[in-house]
């Protein structure tokens, strides 16, 4: 069974929650929100250890600033854990996470004392919300929060910091300690600003991560304890530019991710490079005859190959590709159309089991008058692609 949420439609408009068997039967809306329960829900669901359901808004509630949610996996008992408001934050973004001490941990894009944003944590039964952080010099989270092999916190902000160029930051579980550990400088070299996506922590024990303006965008690493920044690579229209979405680690213990720009035909790129910055390598350029501009983060498949989304190619519509980890045969597996949606959004996520599953958000038979996207599985044994649901 799989969970998700719309941002939009259902019952009120303000967006849903629905299941899905894996074989893309027995679709059911559990919980249309609406203005005053919570409305137009951001980030993914978060499956708590408890079994149940906690997700956040960015809207509605008493103070329409959104709120903390958790809700059976039935649909049963959908209750507002916490509502936002000035003082606390506002407009919750990216998703919570359960940290190891079983509490809920999120942030705020804005508001709060200072106005640019939050850290919170709060109880899983609702009780005992706690503001860790009101950002000030270092506003604007970007991303979601991670708990690193030290039991700290860590994340970014977009801009803030000594230059506005943004930051990386860490903080303890009971808010002591925060620390802006790298304040990234606007003068520093093409790209060297503006963190985007997730932080990562890989197998040598380094945070990593990227930023996407200016120029071409940076691949970085940091220790958890802030020494040893290193821009290991900055990005140029040859190896790509602007990369979005998150770095994933390998098996071979190299990082990978998509550029959505760049290459040699400005249409995005596939890279990899060493831990250490080296042997940066291109593996694949994409062009118009095939599925480019790729959205989101790769993902590695079951057959230890990796998998993604493009949002254009030679339909318009955006394809699913895969590509060995050596960077040879790369193939569109499926292009997107009007009947079974397009335009594919976010990241994919897999259950292990073989099937890779995504969203887009536009096309399908339900389209004709607006556009409303679908769901989707891929089976990577059998190569076969299946529209599960239609969003109408």
């Amino acid at each position: 069974m799989f969970f998700g949420m719309t941002t939009d439609g259902g019952q009120h408009g303000k967006g849903t929650i629905f299941k899905i068997q894996g074989d893309g039967t027995n679709y059911e809306e559990i919980h249309n929100f609406d203005q005053l329960t919570g409305a137009n829900p951001k980030g993914a669901l978060l499956l708590g250890n408890d079994g149940l359901l906690y997700g956040m808004t960015n809207r509605g509630g008493a103070n329409d600033k959104g709120l903390v949610f958790r809700i059976y996996t039935d649909g049963t008992e959908y209750t507002s854990l916490k509502e936002f408001d000035e003082n606390t934050g506002k407009w919750p973004l990216g998703h919570l996470i359960q940290a190891s001490d079983n509490k809920l941990y999120g942030m705020t894009s804005i508001g709060g004392s200072l106005g640019n944003g939050t850290i919170f944590k709060i109880n899983i039964d609702g009780t005992s919300f706690e503001l860790l952080k009101d950002f000030s010099i270092s506003k604007r989270p970007q991303g979601s929060l991670f708990e690193a092999e030290d039991g700290n916190l860590y994340g970014t902000t977009a801009i803030g910091g000594s230059d506005n160029a943004g930051t990386v930051f860490k903080l303890s579980k009971d808010g002591s300690d925060f620390e802006i550990i790298h304040d990234f400088i606007g003068n520093g070299g093409p790209g060297s600003i503006n963190p985007y996506g997730d932080l990562i922590q890989a197998t040598d024990g380094k945070l990593y991560g990227t930023t996407f303006w200016t120029f071409g965008g940076t691949i970085f690493s940091i220790h958890p304890d802030g020494s040893g920044f290193e821009q290991l690579y900055t990005f140029n229209n040859n190896g790509g530019g602007k990369p979005q979405g998150n770095l994933i680690e390998g098996v071979d213990s190299k990082l990978y991710g998509l550029t959505q720009e760049g290459g040699v035909n400005d249409l995005g790129s596939i890279f990899k490079i060493n831990l250490d910055g080296s042997d940066f390598s291109s593996l694949h350029d994409f062009s118009s005859s095939e599925g480019n501009n790729p959205r989101g983060s790769l993902i590695l498949g079951s057959d230890q190959n990796f998998y993604g989304m493009a949002n254009a190619g030679p339909y318009n519509a955006g394809t699913i590709f895969t590509l060995n980890q050596d960077g040879t045969e790369h193939t569109d597996i499926h292009h997107f159309g009007s009947v079974n949606g397009s335009l594919p959004s976010g990241h994919f996520t897999s259950n292990h089991r073989g099937f890779i599953f995504g969203t887009m958000n536009s096309g399908g038979v339900n389209s004709t008058d607006r556009q409303k996207g679908a769901l989707f599985k891929w089976n990577v044994l059998t190569k076969q692609y299946n529209q599960l649901f239609e969003f109408s």
